[in-house]
């Protein structure tokens, strides 16, 4: 499992040099669409199996509709910045301020993203097979949890959300296709 952790800090560098190259409002609106549009997907995912459980049968299903919904939601988000806020590339910072922060941004939306796409990976028939576990490791699939669940963690601490007792059982449901309710009301 070390291999992945290696290529997930080669991916969130090479979005740090997007960052240093774009800027501080760009590296902050990249780094804000991944984490809710993997937050959205998620909660769409679920609330489309709670609403309508024949539209998502299988795994296949649930990881094509995590993904698809997730690079949807991105595609507005940053359409919607971009629209929005014409100009917010033009502002100045201190240089020692954007040096920093543009980077660090960039690092952690890539960072995001590519365990939200190893998560999506994971949940697939082929990610739960056994020689995929066997190479990979067994608690890659924690670890891709954890670091989803990550983005969770912000927006409830932003948006002052009660906290979701349930969100082990979304996940649950996700992951295993059990045959009882969503726990989403």
């Amino acid at each position: 499992m070390w291999w992945i952790a290696i290529i997930s800090i080669v991916v969130s560098l090479a979005g740090s040099i997007y960052g240093i190259k774009k800027g501080l409002i760009a590296a902050w609106v990249l780094m804000f669409n991944v984490i809710f549009s993997s937050y959205f997907a998620i909660r769409f995912v679920v609330i489309l199996g709670k609403y309508s459980p024949t539209s998502l049968p299988n795994q296949w299903a649930k990881s094509s509709a995590l993904l698809l919904s997730a690079v949807l939601i991105f595609i507005v988000l940053q359409a919607l910045a971009k629209h929005l806020f014409p100009g917010a590339n033009s502002l100045d910072f201190p240089k020692y301020f954007e040096m920093i922060a543009s980077p660090l941004f960039s690092f952690l939306g890539s960072y995001m993203a590519f365990w939200f796409i190893i998560y999506v990976f994971l949940v697939t028939p082929i990610g739960n097979a056994d020689a995929v576990r066997l190479n990979m490791g067994e608690n890659l699939l924690m670890t891709a949890r954890a670091k989803v669940c990550t983005s969770f963690s912000i927006i409830r601490v932003f948006s002052l959300q009660e906290y979701d007792c349930d969100g082990y059982l979304i996940y649950e449901w996700i992951e295993n296709n059990p045959e009882k309710l969503i726990p989403i009301e």
